[in-house]
């Protein structure tokens, strides 16, 4: 069985132009400054664009990531986009939920196939554990992909397959969500590697999180799920786009006394060890909503850069985030969990992991303090240790690190999207 996304697509092609105002006209085009409150939805209804088209003009992956003072690209209402209609497509006209006695944001989003901080920001809620029953909700436009049959309907009992971001990008997090009439649970396999699907909603939602490998070429990849109901097991196939990401180059120089931790069979034993600690799935979650950050500093160093120690031929992808906080600050858990590994590694020195259940997992490398122990339950928020310089490092920081499904991914997207409620 085939499937296909049904998806437009709308490309500009426009040069770009200084502004100073809030909107100035340049040739065809207007540049909109990002206000406080605003969201892309509503500049997009305001100009008369889909919030796809809005997205593309001005290059972003993620709708829900735009900013105050942000510069956007509009075109002028006289302007021809080129599209499959030679023209602009109206918005539609805008759906509204009453919330119900009971119902949460979560459950919410998904039922119309939505993820919580797209909710959240198309209404401008700022904690999504705040609603109230008889509040009037704006449902946005979808930007995930719905996967339906080539002319004809999902298998029963499944009513819609839902798979999250609609671009997928190596090193990033994607969620699939498969809703049923009946009570189903899910398997799966994607890039060659098995994944489990949590099941919610009485059995009636099934979600899967997977990750996407640093590296990960552009193209078409094969999904597939294994569901199993009361009317037996069924197999489904469609192929799902990923694209490449350009990461940067590092240049590392560690500290003179540990350079005998730049052995690659050194390197691969620990890993192996966190390969062991970070791939298992618990069907309990305990995170829920955006995390947080696992530290009040800067960062000094992003996800996925390829890093070359000087002196040696080892080459690494940097499969964290690194905050530059001082020697002794706190560093604080984004999510509730349970830790699972709280030792001292040679390369990663004091060490602690937390598992968030669904097969998310959290590492905190380099500590100076470790203030948990293995089969603690940690809330979000709290402090489990503190900023150091231990293991094969050039200063102190917090190298922050998250898993998916066995998988380490940019950290930094949990934080600026929610993939449960």
């Amino acid at each position: 069985m085939r499937f296909k996304f049904f998806i437009s697509l709308i490309i500009i092609v426009i040069g770009l132009g200084a502004a100073s105002a809030q909107e100035t006209p340049l040739s065809g085009v207007t540049i909109h400054v990002v206000q406080r409150g605003e969201t892309l939805f509503d500049i997009a209804r305001a100009h008369g664009l889909t919030i796809q088209a809005l997205a593309d003009l001005n290059n972003i992956a993620n709708p829900n990531s735009i900013f105050v003072g942000q510069r956007l690209l509009v075109p002028s209402r006289n302007v021809a986009i080129a599209a499959p209609t030679d023209a602009v497509q109206p918005m539609p006209t805008p759906v509204f939920h009453i919330v119900r006695s009971g119902e949460t944001l979560f459950q919410i989003a998904q039922r119309y196939g939505l993820t919580v901080s797209a909710l959240a920001s198309a209404n401008s809620i700022s904690d999504p554990s705040l609603i109230y029953s008889g509040q009037r909700l704006l449902i946005p436009p979808r930007e995930s992909a719905a996967v339906e049959s080539a002319g004809a309907p999902l298998p029963s009992p499944l009513m819609s397959i839902e798979i999250y971001p609609r671009r997928i990008q190596d090193g990033q997090s994607a969620r699939f969500t498969l809703t049923a009439s009946a009570p189903i649970t899910v398997t799966g396999i994607f890039l060659n590697r098995a994944f489990v699907a949590a099941s919610e909603n009485g059995s009636l939602t099934a979600i899967a999180l997977v990750g996407v490998p640093v590296g990960t070429a552009s193209g078409e990849y094969p999904l597939q799920f294994n569901i199993s109901s009361s009317r037996g097991q069924q197999r489904l196939e469609t192929m799902v786009r990923v694209e490449g990401k350009a990461y940067r180059r590092e240049f590392i120089n560690v500290l003179g006394d540990r350079t005998s931790l730049l052995d690659p069979a050194t390197d691969e034993a620990e890993l192996n060890i966190l390969r062991t600690v970070m791939s298992a799935f618990n069907p309990e979650r305990y995170f829920g909503g955006l995390m947080g950050l696992p530290a009040a500093a800067g960062i000094s160093s992003p996800f996925g850069s390829l890093r070359t120690y000087a002196g040696s031929d080892l080459q690494r992808i940097h499969t964290g985030t690194d905050f530059a906080g001082a020697p002794g600050s706190p560093i604080i858990a984004p999510a509730s969990g349970r830790v699972v590994l709280a030792d001292t590694l040679n390369i990663r020195g004091v060490a602690t992991v937390i598992d968030h259940g669904w097969g998310i997992y959290t590492g905190y490398w380099h500590q100076s303090e470790r203030y948990v122990s293995v089969g603690e339950f940690v809330t979000m928020g709290r402090i489990i240790g503190a900023i150091g310089s231990t293991g094969r490092v050039t200063g102190a920081h917090l190298h922050w690190e998250l898993w998916v499904n066995g998988v380490p991914v940019d950290p930094m997207q949990w934080v600026g999207t929610a993939f449960a409620g």
